[in-house]
C-alpha cells in the first residue's frame, strides 16, 4: 500500500470520527442547555404560583379581619330609600345587613382568587397544599354562621320563637364575630394565624428562585 494513500485514509477516518464526536458533544450540550432552561422555567413558575397563593391568602386574611372589626361606621350602614316609613330598629337592621354583606363580599372575592390559584397548585404539586387550607375553610364557615346569626337577631320582624332559638344556638357556640385587636386573647385569630403559618411553611421552599 502506498504510504501517502494510507495516511490520507487514516486522516479521513479520524476526521469522520472527530465530526461524529463533535455532533455528539453538540447534541449533549444542547440537551443540557434545554434541561437547565426547563428547570429554570419550572422554578420560576413555582415561585410565581407560590407568590400568588400567598398574596391571595393574605387578601383573604385581611377580609376576614375586616368582617370581624368591631367598629362599624355610619358610611358602612346605608339607609334604605324608604327609611322615612320605617322604624329606627328597621333602619338599623337594614344598615347592619348591608354593611356585613359588603364586608363578606370582600371575603368571597378573595376566596375566588384563592380557589383559582389552589386549582393550579393542585395540578403542579398535588393535594397537600389544599389539605392545609381545611382549617381556613372551617374558620371561614364558622364566621359566616356567626355573621348570619348576628344579622338575624337584629331583625325587628323576627318571630319571638325564632329569636329564642337563635339565642339558644348562639349560646352553645364560641363568640367569633368581633375580633380583639388590642393584643388580648383572641382564639379565633390565633387559629387563623396558625393555619396561615402552616401554609407559609409549605410554600417557603417554592419561594426560592432556582
Amino acid at each position: 500500500m502506498n504510504e501517502p494513500s494510507c495516511f490520507a485514509e487514516i486522516v479521513g477516518m479520524l476526521s469522520d470520527v472527530a465530526v461524529g464526536m463533535a455532533a455528539v458533544v453538540a447534541a449533549y450540550v444542547a440537551w443540557r442547555g434545554l434541561k437547565t432552561w426547563k428547570e429554570q422555567l419550572s422554578g420560576t413558575s413555582e415561585y410565581e404560583l407560590a407568590r400568588r397563593v400567598l398574596r391571595a391568602l393574605y387578601t383573604h386574611r385581611n377580609a376576614i379581619n375586616g368582617v370581624r372589626h368591631p367598629f362599624m361606621s355610619v358610611e358602612e350602614m346605608p339607609e334604605p330609600e324608604d327609611a322615612g316609613e320605617m322604624s329606627r330598629e328597621q333602619v338599623r337592621h337594614h344598615g347592619i345587613a348591608k354593611a356585613y354583606q359588603a364586608r363578606w363580599d370582600r371575603v368571597m372575592a378573595a376566596r375566588r382568587e384563592l380557589d383559582a390559584e389552589l386549582l393550579e397548585a393542585e395540578v403542579l404539586w398535588g393535594a397537600e397544599l389544599g389539605s392545609r387550607f381545611k382549617a381556613i375553610d372551617a374558620l371561614e364557615r364558622e364566621l359566616f354562621v356567626a355573621v348570619g346569626t348576628h344579622v338575624q337577631q337584629h331583625d325587628p320582624a323576627l318571630h319571638a320563637r325564632r329569636r329564642e332559638a337563635l339565642e339558644r344556638r348562639a349560646a352553645t357556640r364560641r363568640d367569633v364575630l368581633f375580633g380583639n385587636f388590642d393584643d388580648g386573647p383572641d382564639p379565633y385569630l390565633s387559629e387563623y394565624v396558625a393555619a396561615v403559618r402552616a401554609i407559609e411553611d409549605y410554600l417557603r421552599p417554592h419561594l426560592r428562585r432556582k
